[in-house]
């Protein structure tokens, strides 16, 4: 099982329950800017860095360009995956642009 970080005051999503093994749906998930669902267990396998953010946390804006320093570097053996977390497409894509976030996110808009 895995402990999750979360802001505070927030829940957990059913997305966030499903990688804490919490349930055992892997849901598909929108990606941010869509296109076709992604379900985490497509990474079986991988190495995978999984990023909840959302645009209004301020240690999340503070993080952002270390992440993406580290998925640019580490692009062949691990794979990085930021979620955002209970907040409208449009800020949290302006926030991606803003860092000029490459790696693969995810929307979970609940």
């Amino acid at each position: 099982r895995v402990q999750l970080g979360e802001p505070a005051g927030s829940q957990l999503t059913r997305h966030q329950l499903a990688i804490a093994g919490v349930d055992e749906h892997d849901e598909p998930i929108d990606p941010l800017g869509g296109g076709s669902e992604v379900s985490l267990s497509d990474h079986r396998g991988e190495w995978v860095v999984l990023n909840f953010w959302a645009s209004w946390c301020v240690p999340c804006r503070d993080e952002a360009p270390a992440i993406e320093e580290f998925a640019r570097r580490n692009r062949d053996d691990v794979v990085v995956i930021g979620m955002d977390s209970k907040e409208n497409s449009v800020d949290a894509q302006e926030f991606a642009d803003e860092y000029d976030l490459s790696y693969e996110l995810l929307h979970d808009g609940e």
